[in-house]
């Protein structure tokens, strides 16, 4: 879904510091299936809780499919800028 060709180095850091692997992050850009509005005209994508239990049905192990189906993206146009914990998070971004 999410066209990113840039990871911020402040994405990668708040990735890892979060406990996303960058492979996590990557899958989630490709695979997120909501898509919201965010501050200052960026966007915030993740993948639903359907959609989540749907890849686990389909052969996504299950620890994978616990951090897909935290993991947050805020983009500003193709590059990611940072990483959230949606778990940690409201996901309220208007």
């Amino acid at each position: 879904m999410a066209q990113v060709k840039i990871l911020s180095l402040h994405a990668t850091k708040q990735a890892y510091a979060r406990g996303f692997p960058t492979s996590v992050v990557r899958f989630v850009a490709r695979h997120a299936d909501v898509e919201k509005p965010a501050r200052e005209g960026r966007k915030a994508v993740f993948v639903s809780p359907t959609k989540a239990r749907l890849l686990g049905w389909l052969g996504l192990d299950d620890k994978a499919v616990v951090l897909v189906s935290r993991c947050c993206l805020i983009l500003d146009g193709e590059a990611l800028i940072t990483v959230h914990d949606g778990a940690d998070m409201a996901r309220d971004f208007d």
